[in-house]
């Protein structure tokens, strides 16, 4: 058995490999450059739920929050930050604290803003995601099934030099 096919396999999967990172690598660090864009959301109603980080109602694709929140209850006290709440602009989270102004399951009023993306960097990244999330797996299993055939070929054919068991040779040579 010739090893040429085993190899020539494996080259091909180490190019699909390489050019499959170097896409998703590539697409990664033009994504971080994309430009922004700003959105404002003004009287999102959200549940207090005192002890808990509760999410604010942002698209899933929302990249950061800015530090400029307002929350009123639902008597019309605007929010004290610190005091009443604290604001996780990374996560775009809510905490509530129990006091005279936020009550467990009050509605409150939430004003704020996010950043996002362009969407035309969002609709290309997720396009070379797919491919990146499909192409890389099925590379890796290409990739350990070629080795593990090369390992069993290189291993029968130590056994039958080295066991005294003939060896199989069909082609007559």
């Amino acid at each position: 058995m010739h090893l040429r096919p085993l190899v020539t396999g494996a080259l091909v999967v180490a190019l699909l490999l390489t050019a499959t990172l170097g896409i998703a690598w590539a697409v990664g660090a033009e994504y971080e450059d994309a430009p922004h864009e700003d959105h404002e959301v003004l009287d999102e109603t959200q549940s207090a739920d005192i002890g808990n980080w509760t999410k604010l109602d942002a698209p899933h694709f929302a990249i950061s929050f800015y530090e400029n929140e307002t929350i009123v209850n639902s008597a019309g006290v605007t929010l004290s930050e610190g005091t009443d709440y604290d604001f996780n602009s990374s996560a775009g989270t809510v905490y509530y604290y129990n006091t005279t102004d936020v009550s467990d399951g009050e509605n409150m009023s939430v004003d704020y803003y996010y950043r996002t993306r362009i969407e035309e960097a969002r609709n290309i990244k997720s396009i070379v995601g797919i491919g990146a999330r499909l192409v890389l797996p099925a590379t890796i299993l290409v990739a350990v099934a070629v080795s593990i055939a090369g390992f069993a070929v290189v291993l029968v054919k130590w056994w039958e030099s080295n066991s005294g068991y003939p060896s199989r040779n069909y082609g007559g040579r």
